[in-house]
């Protein structure tokens, strides 16, 4: 067995279909007939389209809902789900997200163990970069690629960046040369977290 790795892991745009609720929400609100499960090609494309008084609005009844990030579905399958249980065992999970509204965290913590993932702390910040310093993080994924580069130039050169490929999160590898990862799945990324990769 290797040695324990810590692991921080974004939830919105890895683990759980952040998008879908998002424009169900908009299509709910406003009578918008946007395809849930349609990928932006940028990550502010839904303020482009509906503008940003109707943005606001949507953000505003997630801010007041008891259950909006508690209902969202998983993006990854069941399968994978178990995979990470698996890896939960020999390494140190954390759950880094910056949900906002009515108990964030709590909603979260219930997400999670509705749909049976790996036990870990929930951490509630929009300040990736430093939560991977404060965690001293093996390995980090998240979607945003802002997350992902602050995370990268603030980060010991043994840790494992990641970012997990979406049209919205697209930059130039010239960026940051090979240093930050991109996967197209989450199978991926747990297969080099398993192999010490």
């Amino acid at each position: 067995m290797g040695a324990t790795n810590v692991v921080m892991l974004d939830v919105d745009g890895v683990l759980a279909n952040f998008q879908k609720g998002y424009h169900q929400l908009a299509n709910e609100l406003f009578g918008h007939s946007i395809e849930p499960d349609f990928l932006p090609p940028t990550w502010d494309w839904l303020e482009n389209v509906i503008g940003s008084q109707q943005v606001s609005e949507i953000w505003r009844k997630i801010r007041q809902s008891g259950s909006f990030w508690e209902n969202l579905e998983p993006l990854i399958t069941l399968d994978q789900i178990k995979d990470l249980r698996q890896v939960g065992w020999d390494n140190e999970i954390y759950y880094v997200t910056s949900r906002v509204g009515h108990y964030p965290r709590k909603q979260t913590e219930r997400w999670l163990e509705r749909w049976s993932f790996a036990q870990g702390p929930v951490v509630i910040s929009h300040r990736k970069a430093d939560a991977a310093n404060a965690l001293a993080a093996d390995y980090t994924i998240d979607d945003k690629a802002g997350n992902v580069l602050a995370v990268y130039y603030n980060s010991p050169k043994t840790r494992k960046v990641y970012v997990l490929d979406t049209p919205y999160n697209q930059f130039s590898p010239n960026v940051m040369g090979n240093r930050v990862r991109r996967v197209s799945n989450f199978s991926s990324f747990l297969s080099d977290v398993k192999e010490g990769t």
